[in-house]
């Protein structure tokens, strides 16, 4: 007797992104504004062809086609025939009553193929997987491998349920690769939480995965995670919920490098500063990726024939672990400068040095002299950023790390205009003048941020965004942008905390003494590393949530005052504000003020002078350090205790590199600052 089932499946909307046309069996690279996204995509083995020889692509010159798949014809379908078949085969799937069918085996092989429909990565394809949201495809996934597991798939008399477990699988492994609504819908209709269920069941335990049916499904299974978890918003907070963090350690732990490496890159979605320290503290862990980054590299087409991974996947995993500052020394400690350096050269794909580069605009905010001295790095960056010939993706990249790594400052062709008439300079101070509010976020972000900015504009503030003042060289603008700014909003989030356009312009504003005023856009999440250490404890207004707008604009337009204001008769009056550090947090669950902090009179510590605490740093026995903090009055100390308590990794290197304070020294301040009130 087979599974049945009666769950009612809800559509949902759909959305579609562009793709890039190069992948493979497992993983495959897409093209974005922040880098190149590892991806999965996979054609299940039929019963009679073993593993190696399945291929995503029928088209595809890596490996063989799969013989023995039964073919549909679907190559010569148009898209309405598809649609049609579709409709008739999900329609019978989700009426079933025996999900051990021959029937539904049939319906389940065509799933599979039209989830490879077209040639390449092409609108047909995201069409498809569009239509299979519509059709139910997360609904009828659920429902397949609820049935494999209460019949034990892995018995040889259940054969036939565990051949549509894979053909199911399948279809939403790919078709999760060119779909962001039906990502969105694996975590709106908690299918995470039954995956993890899944890879968490001692049949996919990581110590045994000799059975090569069971070492495909979780590969399956981490592959639709994998691909869920990087445009889904909501993804990583869910999957921590669900126990990501301890299971995925689990994986990373097994002897199967295709699922060490799959697991690995996705635990660096989820995991925190504080876990990543406790998880990839020993290089041994970087050193592994590395040596197979040297395999692929020592072949022709840079694809290691031992592992199967292509150089730029390989590269692309390092990348998303070097979000964290700690695994960026890791990284270049574990010898993999030579080879980000060999991926920039002239002979290597468009893909491959975009993928360098933009690796080693990320290891530049750690590692910036290691890099600087690494043979051959700065002249490929040179000739990258400058040569006509190169993509304008991995120029702005290569640009990127240059203006970090040789300290770059902007400049101003508005510095070069002819002296006006007085009456025609009056008239143009209004717009051109006047400092304005700026606004940096990262992409995701965009809607709610335009909608941001007109309200601010609407109110008569002169705000600058990118979506329309970005224009010539992206970073010369950026940094003009900070320049003639008078406030920088900060839209933060895990995605600007990874992205190094993001770091690129808060690091810069931080450094040019701007002032910052952050607004939060994503739920529960919390600054940390260097976006933690930036934000501190400043007041921030909450943007995370729809209903929150009206409250948090209200506040934030209080916040401002006439900064960055135009009044009527052309200038601008400076309103003094409160100190940013000088707040009391409201505690939870109060009135519900939209994120809005109010501030305090600073009391206590908050009133000392720059003289009293040169005094508190003699009193401390820190007299010798009196001239380093000469600026610091009682604000910016109680910043300082701040930093110390959430970012002391970055205020310890600080002391240490910045103001030259020595071991003792930061043992003596750190200990004074915990005894402050």
């Amino acid at each position: 007797m087979g599974c049945a089932s009666s769950t009612v499946y809800d559509s949902a909307a759909t959305l579609h992104r562009p793709l890039d046309s190069r992948y493979k069996e497992l993983v495959r690279m897409e093209s974005t504004d922040e880098g190149f996204v590892l991806t999965s995509v996979a054609v299940v083995p039929p019963d009679d062809v073993t593993e190696s020889t399945a291929v995503a692509d029928p088209n595809s010159q890596l490996t063989p086609k799969p013989k023995g798949l039964k073919n549909f014809g679907t190559a010569k379908m148009d898209l309405e025939e598809v649609f049609a078949e579709l409709d008739r085969r999900c329609s019978e799937l989700l009426a079933a009553e025996d999900y051990t069918s021959v029937a539904c085996k049939d319906n389940l092989l065509f799933i599979k193929e039209v989830s490879i429909y077209g040639r390449g990565i092409s609108e047909k394809k995201r069409a498809v997987a569009n239509y299979l949201l519509e059709q139910g495809l997360v609904e009828i996934f659920r429902r397949i491998w609820r049935c494999g597991f209460e019949l034990d798939f892995l018995d040889p008399k259940n054969k036939l349920i565990a051949t549509n477990m894979k053909y199911v699988m399948v279809g939403l492994w790919n078709s999760t690769d060119r779909s962001d609504a039906l990502c969105d819908q694996v975590i709106q209709l908690n299918l995470h939480a039954d995956i993890f269920r899944y890879l968490n069941d001692e049949k996919m335990n990581p110590k045994e995965l000799n059975n090569t049916s069971k070492l495909y499904f979780v590969k399956g299974l981490l592959g639709i995670l994998h691909n869920s978890v990087q445009p889904c918003i909501a993804a990583r907070e869910a999957y921590r919920e669900c126990g990501a963090v301890a299971l995925l350690q689990k994986f990373r732990a097994s002897s199967n490098e295709m699922v060490k490496l799959k697991a690995s890159i996705l635990l660096a979605y989820v995991i925190t500063e504080e876990e990543n320290e406790e998880i990839y503290a020993d290089s041994k862990n970087f050193a592994f990726l590395v040596n197979i980054l040297e395999s692929a590299l020592n072949s022709p087409d840079h694809q290691s024939r031992k592992y199967g991974f292509q150089a730029v996947e390989l590269i692309n995993g390092l990348n998303k672990l070097a979000v964290n500052d700690g695994n960026k020394v890791r990284i270049v400690e574990s010898g993999a400068m030579p080879y980000y350096t060999q991926l920039l050269q002239p002979q290597c794909s468009e893909k491959e040095q975009e993928m360098a580069a933009h690796g080693i605009w990320m290891l530049s905010f750690k590692c910036k002299d290691a890099l600087k001295k690494e043979p051959g790095c700065l002249e490929a960056l040179r000739l990258l950023s400058e040569s006509s010939d190169t993509n304008d993706t991995v120029r702005k990249k290569a640009r990127g790390a240059l203006w970090i790594l040789e300290g770059q400052t902007p400049t101003d062709p508005t510095r070069k205009r002819k002296k006006k008439k007085k009456a025609e300079r009056d008239e143009e101070e209004t717009t051109e003048d006047v400092p304005h509010v700026m606004i940096s976020y990262q992409w995701d972000y965009k809607p709610t941020m335009v909608q941001v900015k007109n309200r601010l504009v609407q109110a008569g503030y002169k705000v600058w965004i990118d979506v329309e003042d970005m224009s010539g060289s992206l970073l010369n603008a950026m940094g003009l942008a900070v320049d003639h700014s008078v406030v920088i909003l900060v839209a933060f989030s895990h995605q600007y905390k990874e992205s190094p356009n993001c770091r690129t312009e808060a690091e810069y504003a931080y450094s040019s003494k701007k002032t910052i005023v952050p607004l939060k856009v994503e739920p529960k999440y919390k600054p940390d590393g260097w976006l933690g250490a930036l934000i501190g404890n400043k007041l921030y207004f909450d943007f995370s949530e729809p209903s929150r707008f009206e409250s948090s604009i209200s506040n934030l337009m209080k916040e401002l005052g006439d900064r960055g204001k135009k009044l009527v008769n052309g200038t601008v009056t400076a309103t003094k504000v409160p100190v940013l550090g000088d707040v009391k947090p409201r505690p939870s669950g109060g009135s519900g003020d939209g994120g809005h902090i109010e501030p305090t009179k600073p009391t206590g510590v908050g009133n000392w002078s720059t003289e009293d605490v040169g005094q508190w740093l003699t009193n401390n026995g820190l007299a010798a350090r009196k001239k380093a903090l000469a600026d610091v009055d009682g604000g910016l100390l109680l910043e300082l205790q701040s930093l110390l308590r959430t970012a002391p990794e970055f205020c310890c290197s600080t002391l240490k590199n910045d103001l030259h304070f020595s071991f003792i020294d930061i043992l003596k301040f750190n200990k004074a600052v915990k005894q402050l009130v």
